[in-house]
Parts: structure tokens; C-alpha cells; sequence
């Protein structure tokens, strides 16, 4: 995997850092790190050594993630490793943007880096660069109602959203861009930043080598899909990660056995975020017949529906998290701080200083929110104790909000 690194001078995103008596200059990067591996690594590095930051902070998906699974390892460990191995702050992306699709997660995770009122760059990884989807994002924005038609022709055909987008979109731009993995996140991520009007600049560094769903290269790189695939498989993954969680990988065939109790109880299913009344029924022919989780998705396999949104529709029902909660517009008015350094911990000196976010360090803090963040963040904890419960652990350990240190 080869990375070539540049900002590209490009008049969205030409906005020059006032220091106004601000120490650090800092670089946030959106992530999941599911596990991570030396891909993740090797960003963090290049982005330090290509933007001369004093710190990088990552927002971190928490136990459940966006292709609507929960996470390999807990939340926790995987803050630990990456403060281990280059970040010096992680924060938690909450449940209802992380599970979300490609434009709520990256809208919703923007959001949070804008109100932090600290961050100089948004760095990512992306296939084409930042010029490309620059012109792309242009040619969007003027010919939104010929896209829309567009979208509107392959969804009758019978597409599912995401392809039926993907399809319109290359169309409209003349391009490839929504064919590889990074780069849909990363279109996402300048348009969340032109949107918001945010004072943070885009960073982009160019990939090349594997891909979110592909294996690995010759230079002991391998995707986030393989390096878990290979740990379910009982292979030795040492040669594509700096270090592993000291615990076991989720076990989704347990996962999975809960999925189907939920199915057996519930009778609404329409409340729920992501539901489709033909998922729904597709689901419900086939989720008793498979022996396993595995089984079940290539059995629900078609051209008209989407792995991603029947793991997320799941997910939400084992979770209860229901259609008004997962939004585009979704702020919060808080951040859980999962792992620092002393670096990291000075940069949430410096977020104490410059926003109004509350830090949410121990559970005790919680009583400085409003009502509406307070339900939220008791979400987030019961989930927690599923994700607990399903990985063995101790369930009480979700009340125990605190700041990892190394």
C-alpha cells in the first residue's frame, strides 16, 4: 500500500489557520480502526510528517460500527492500541452517527470536529485525491435536479440505494469515484466540510494498494476485511498489525442468535431506523433457515438489497435505536475522551478552552447535560452492555466511563 500525500490549493478549502493564542496545531482523523492496523499506522505518520502537527485526534467509532456489526474488538482496546501506536487523543463517535451511512457518519462525525473549535485539518485517505472530488462536489452541487432524476431512473429499476447512487453519481461526474471504497468517505467528508462552512481543512493523502473489501499487497498491508477475516480463520495476522486487543474477536454467530430472538418478539417494525417493508420480509423468509450469521447474508444476497442497510436495520432493532434518533443534522453537546497521552490531554485543555462541548470522563458528568444528551448517552451505555454481554464480559463495566491513559 503507497500513499502520496498533498493538499491540494483549491478555493472550498483555503482557509489559513489564526493562531489567537492557540498552543497546538492539530489534525483530526474519523475512524473506526476495526482493527487497527500499519495502513492506520503509516496515515498517522504521513500526516504528522506532512502537516507538521503537534497532535492528532481521532474520532473513533465506538462498539458498534457503520456496516452495521458490532465492532471486532471493544472500544477501549482499540483507543489504547491507536494512542500506542501515533494518536494522542481518541474520542468516541456516538452510536447514532457511527452505525449511520457514508453521508449521516460523515456529516454527524464533521459536526463534532467543528464544535471542538480546535481542530486545523480533517485528514483521510482517499483513491483520486482531492482535486478530483473537488470538480466532483462542484458538478454536484450545480446539477443537483439531473442527479435526482437519475437516482430516481435506477432506483425504479430496482437498484438498491446505495448502487442506484453510486451509478447516478459516476454518471453525473463522468468518473469512477463511488466505485472505491476511501473515496466515498472521503466525498462525503468535503462536502460535510462545504456544507457546514467549516474553518478546517481538507488533507488528503492519495491510496494505492488495498482496498476497504480487498485482501492484501506485498508490503504487509492488509485491509481491516481480511486482517478480521484471517483472525475468524485462525491465522496469524502479525505481518499487517503493530498489535492486536488482548481479547477475543466478537463472536458474530452469538451475534447473530441474538439478532434472531429480537425478530421472534417484535411485531413493529416500522419505528426502527433503516426499515424497509421488503428488507423486513426478505429477512423474515430467510433469517430461521440459515444456520449461521455468514450463511444468512448470502442468502440475502440481491441486486435490490443492500448488505449494509439489512446489518444496520438488525442492528437498530437489537439496540432500539429508531428512525428520529440517526439524522443528518444529529449535534451533540458532548465528547467522551476513550484514551490520551499528555499530549492528548493538553489538547483537551485546549478543547475546555475554546468550545462549550461538555467532557464526559466519568459518569458522574453526565448530570451537566441536557435532557435530551442525557438520553443519548444512556443509550449509548445499555448498548455498551449488549456489546459486553455478547463478548463475555463484565456488563458493569459500561457504567465505567473513564479516560485511558498511556
Amino acid at each position: 500500500m503507497i500513499y502520496i500525500y498533498d493538499i491540494i490549493k483549491y478555493r472550498k478549502f483555503q482557509v489559513f489557520f489564526k493562531k489567537e493564542g492557540k498552543k497546538l496545531k492539530i489534525a483530526g482523523i474519523i475512524c473506526e480502526y476495526n482493527p487497527f492496523h500499519n495502513g492506520h499506522l503509516y496515515h498517522i505518520n504521513k500526516t504528522k510528517e506532512a502537516l507538521g502537527v503537534d497532535a492528532v485526534v481521532a474520532l473513533m467509532s465506538g462498539n458498534f460500527v457503520q456496516r452495521g456489526l458490532p465492532s471486532a474488538f471493544s472500544k477501549y482496546e482499540r483507543a489504547k492500541i491507536a494512542c500506542e501506536y501515533g494518536c494522542d487523543l481518541v474520542l468516541e463517535l456516538p452510536i447514532f452517527s457511527s452505525i449511520a451511512p457514508a453521508d449521516i457518519f460523515a456529516k454527524n462525525a464533521v459536526n463534532i470536529l467543528n464544535k471542538l473549535n480546535v481542530i486545523d485539518y480533517l485528514s483521510f485517505g482517499s483513491e483520486d485525491g482531492l482535486e478530483t472530488l473537488d470538480k466532483a462536489l462542484n458538478l454536484m452541487i450545480k446539477n443537483k435536479n439531473a442527479f435526482d432524476e437519475t437516482l430516481k431512473k435506477y432506483l425504479a429499476s430496482g437498484l438498491s440505494f446505495s448502487r442506484a447512487y453510486a451509478l447516478s453519481f459516476n454518471e453525473l461526474t463522468s468518473s469512477d469515484i463511488m466505485n472505491k471504497s476511501n473515496n466515498i468517505l472521503a466525498y462525503n467528508y468535503i462536502s460535510a466540510l462545504n456544507e457546514t462552512e467549516s474553518k478546517i481543512k481538507a488533507f488528503a493523502l492519495q491510496r494505492k494498494g488495498p482496498n476497504y473489501n480487498d485482501a492484501y499487497d506485498e508490503k504487509d498491508f492488509a485491509s481491516a476485511t481480511h486482517i478480521r477475516d484471517l483472525i475468524y480463520k485462525g491465522k496469524d495476522v502479525n505481518n499487517f498489525v503493530p498489535a492486536l486487543p488482548d481479547e477475543k474477536i466478537i463472536d458474530l454467530e452469538k451475534y447473530f442468535s441474538y439478532i434472531k430472538s429480537i425478530f421472534i418478539r417484535e411485531k413493529n417494525f416500522k419505528m426502527y431506523f433503516e426499515y424497509d417493508e421488503d428488507t423486513v420480509n426478505y429477512i423474515k423468509k430467510h433469517i430461521y433457515e440459515a444456520k449461521g450469521y455468514n450463511e444468512f447474508m448470502d442468502m440475502v444476497s440481491r441486486k435490490n438489497f443492500s448488505k449494509s442497510r439489512i446489518n444496520r436495520f438488525m442492528l437498530a432493532m437489537l439496540l432500539n435505536i429508531y428512525k428520529d434518533n440517526v439524522s443528518r443534522d444529529k449535534e451533540y453537546d458532548f465528547i467522551i475522551p476513550l484514551c490520551a497521552n499528555d499530549t492528548g490531554k493538553k489538547v483537551l485543555k485546549e478543547i475546555k478552552k475554546h468550545s462549550d462541548v461538555n467532557i464526559i470522563s466519568k459518569y458522574k458528568d453526565l448530570d451537566n447535560l441536557s435532557h435530551e444528551s442525557k438520553l443519548d448517552l444512556e443509550i449509548l451505555i445499555n448498548n455498551d452492555q449488549i456489546y459486553y454481554l455478547m463478548k463475555g464480559m463484565d456488563v458493569k463495566d459500561a457504567y465505567k466511563i473513564n479516560l485511558l491513559s498511556v
